[in-house]
């Protein structure tokens, strides 16, 4: 309405109209809140993608996306999407150490309605590699005669070829059953449903195996109240050696379980190694078979504290140290 001093027209109307229309905004989505990596080799990496997507109606930026714990990182910090549009992110687990490792990543974006994003992170750290052993009720053996001869390193291992372990009972009270946890490289060893082959050291057991992800539960249990008791050979486990295995990997045994006849369990952290060479550690001069010119270096090296030549890790080069040397010449 304008008014005025018109002696015609005092006063003119006129209609106005028009379309409200809301500001353009961000809007940001991610694929997950949580992730999990499940088992990895302590220093190995294991991979994941997120997708951050922006279904609002103008540009969305991602100004930092940051991680809590230094084990996960990510491909890129920042980013920026039109309306409509998404990217992924990498997100890679690198555990320093062994045991449940958890992190926070955290997204910021100039999203009015969620400026910061989380998603809870985890993932086990595995320590497959040479540590200090913890030993058990369990004695593994990878020399396949009768007995227990005490060999845990294996040399000339290939690809194509199989390893078997040997497992012994040492001072076992009496038991109805036993289980044991093993840890492998799956990047460089396989292991198939029943590869696990008991003895008849608990009568009439019934076997148990498992693998998946680089970690084999196997085990035995009687059915019928069969027991057992004492130290006596428990049976082998088998692992095939895939085209990946390059010049050395472990089988470690990280747990032992053992079922008494009295109902109870019995529950064993350990870490019992078996350790596997592509070349003998007597193969000095590196040509990938253990001869002559290797023994000419032994003998440079006898009576010394040469620690390559020092085989059986005493800290000196002795008569022990030619034993184990003669048992790989020739490999």
């Amino acid at each position: 309405m304008i008014s005025s001093n018109d002696p015609d027209a005092g006063s003119v109307s006129i209609s106005v109209s028009g379309t409200g229309s809301e500001l353009p905004v961000a809007d940001i989505s991610v694929s997950m809140t949580s992730l999990s990596f499940g088992d990895v080799e302590v220093g190995a990496s294991e991979t994941a993608l997120i997708t951050i997507s922006n279904t609002g109606t103008a540009e969305l930026s991602v100004s930092e996306i940051s991680s809590s714990d230094s084990q996960f990182t990510f491909s890129r910090s920042t980013l920026s999407l039109s309306p409509g549009s998404s990217a992924d992110v990498t997100v890679v687990f690198v555990p320093q150490e062994g045991g449940d490792q958890t992190g926070v990543l955290t997204i910021s974006s100039n999203d009015p309605d969620r400026p910061v994003v989380t998603i809870e992170v985890a993932g086990v750290g595995l320590s497959v590699g040479p540590q200090e052993e913890t030993p058990g009720p369990i004695k593994v053996d990878l020399n396949l005669a009768d007995g227990n001869q005490g060999l845990t390193t294996a040399t000339g291992v290939r690809p194509g070829s199989q390893v078997t372990i040997q497992l012994f009972a040492e001072d076992f009270p009496e038991v109805i059953g036993f289980r044991l946890s093993v840890v492998y490289d799956e990047s460089m060893l396989s292991y198939a449903p029943g590869n696990f082959t008991p003895s008849n050291f608990i009568a009439g057991a019934t076997p148990l195996d498992k693998g998946v992800d680089g970690l084999v539960d196997a085990g035995l249990v009687s059915l019928s109240g069969s027991t057992a008791s004492g130290s006596g050979f428990l049976g082998d486990i088998s692992f095939d050696v895939d085209n990946g295995f390059a010049d050395s990997t472990f089988v470690i045994i990280t747990e032992i379980g053992l079922s008494l006849s009295s109902g109870s369990l019995q529950a064993y952290p350990v870490r019992i190694t078996a350790r596997l060479l592509e070349s003998s550690p007597a193969d000095f001069d590196g040509d990938g078979s253990v001869g002559f010119s290797d023994f000419l270096l032994f003998a440079f090296a006898f009576g010394t504290n040469d620690i390559q030549c020092d085989l059986d890790g005493d800290g000196s080069v002795g008569f022990s140290d030619f034993l184990l040397f003669a048992s790989e010449f020739g490999k």
